[in-house]
């Protein structure tokens, strides 16, 4: 988390010595969905093979980030594990 919010901390001190208009710029050219490769794998007693490229979109990968926050701070509030 600390590594995280110290990623965080330089990209924003960054921004702010930037232009406005270069950090807009920036900002503008980001995509809206990624593609991933899947690796083949071997199947049994299946009629199809699964997928072997996948597309995630902006707004499914919020949606799962979101969701592993909150899973992360369920588990840091039930505290270690005994």
């Amino acid at each position: 988390m600390r590594k995280m919010l110290a990623i965080v901390s330089r990209v924003l001190t960054g921004a702010s010595q930037k232009p406005a208009g270069r950090v807009l710029l920036a900002a503008r050219n980001f995509a809206n969905d990624a593609s991933f490769d899947i690796k083949k794998c071997d199947v049994h007693r299946l009629e199809d093979e699964p997928p072997t490229t996948a597309v995630l979109t902006r707004e499914e990968g919020l949606k799962y980030y979101k969701i592993m926050q909150t899973v992360l701070s369920d588990g840091i509030e039930s505290g270690p594990a005994v």
